[in-house]
């Protein structure tokens, strides 16, 4: 949640609207704490930790459930073997040496792609969360010039109420979710039950 609150309140009153995001905002950028980009990057480093441990939970939660995403691969799958092969690459393909090799070398480099594309951002985080201020803003791409600071972590763990700011999030977040499923859902029946004049021009029906 960063776009009310900063729009609208600002983070008041009294830090009561004030979310992790905008917390990262103003330390990185705000007028009252801008400038401190490493402690900044602790709290992000923070956030994208609360994330994964959540996101963890949520599907091991549901890992014995059947997914609609999950099941329908499957009955793909099943279906696929049931009425004969169906695939990009045929199995007399697979056993040509040519097209094993260069198939398998698109994998392999495509995969380490993916992996730079998905895990530089996160390194580059952790990074930025124990590198100093002053370090960052010298020489962004040097690696710990002037030694590790680790009192980022620790003073965006001790001197910030983090969890704090965590509840505010996940209340604004649910209550942004509770607003919009009302005004859909009002609008949704407005246009499809009253059906007004309007209506087509608003569905683009015209």
């Amino acid at each position: 949640m960063f776009i009310e609150p900063y729009l609208f309140t600002q983070g008041g009153p009294a830090n009561a609207t004030l979310t992790v995001m905008l917390l990262i905002y103003d330390y990185a950028f705000g007028n009252s704490l801008g400038g401190d980009y490493g402690k900044a990057a602790a709290l992000s480093l923070m956030l994208v930790a609360f994330l994964a441990v959540f996101l963890a939970r949520l599907s091991a939660s549901h890992a014995c459930l059947e997914h609609p995403l999950i099941a329908f691969p499957l009955r793909r799958r099943q279906r696929r073997d049931e009425g004969g092969q169906q695939a990009l690459v045929l199995d007399s393909d697979w056993r040509r040496p040519s097209v094993r090799w260069g198939l398998g070398t698109a994998h392999t480099v495509l995969l380490v792609l993916l992996v730079i594309i998905g895990l530089g951002p996160i390194l580059w985080l952790v990074k930025s969360a124990i590198t100093p201020t002053q370090d960052t803003l010298a020489a962004p791409l040097s690696l710990f010039p002037h030694g590790i600071a680790w009192s980022n972590l620790t003073d965006a763990w001790n001197q910030v109420d983090v969890g704090l700011y965590l509840w505010n999030t996940i209340v604004l977040a649910f209550g942004s979710l509770v607003a919009q499923i009302v005004i859909a859902t009002t609008g949704a029946y407005a246009l499809s039950v009253l059906r007004p004049k309007y209506g087509n021009v608003i569905m683009a029906r015209c």
